[in-house]
């Protein structure tokens, strides 16, 4: 009997290729996302750093250069803070993305994967079958040449 060849093997392969640099495509972006968050979380501190300080020299009630550069500075780390945000929002639509693409593949590939386990559990049952019937035809062979001698 022939060895066990799935035709569609290719395909599988190269469904298998597209998951794999859509689960690369979806770590990068998950990167991306923790990355940004990360500098989020930074100017978050850094803008109740600069809160606190102004707060704790408005109770002083001194006026000094530091408090009003740290008045000024926190518009600056409020916009920035905000572009983040938007930036933040993106990336997760792209994660989002790139795990409904991964999902698609996956689908696939596990379609390809049934078919070709299907495809193999067919072949083990046709070579089981075959040496079945060799080994019965070896069987009725020695069981007719005993009985004739």
């Amino acid at each position: 009997m022939k060895s066990f060849h799935f035709r569609l093997q290719t395909k599988l392969n190269l469904c298998k290729s597209q998951e794999q640099m859509a689960k690369e495509k979806l770590a990068v972006c998950v990167n991306e996302l923790e990355k940004l968050k990360k500098e989020q979380a930074k100017i978050l501190d850094r803008i109740n750093a600069l809160e606190n300080t102004i707060r704790v020299f408005n109770q002083e009630h001194m006026l000094t250069q530091e408090v009003i550069m740290n008045k000024e500075y926190l518009p600056v780390l409020r916009e920035k803070h905000q572009t983040l945000e938007d930036k933040i929002q993106k990336a997760a639509l792209l994660v989002e993305e790139a795990r409904r693409d991964l999902l698609e593949k996956k689908k696939a590939s596990n379609m390809f994967e049934k078919l070709r386990d299907k495809k193999w559990r067919e072949y083990s049952e046709a070579v089981k079958l075959e040496e079945q019937k060799k080994t019965d035809e070896v069987a009725m062979i020695s069981y007719f040449r005993n009985k004739v001698n």
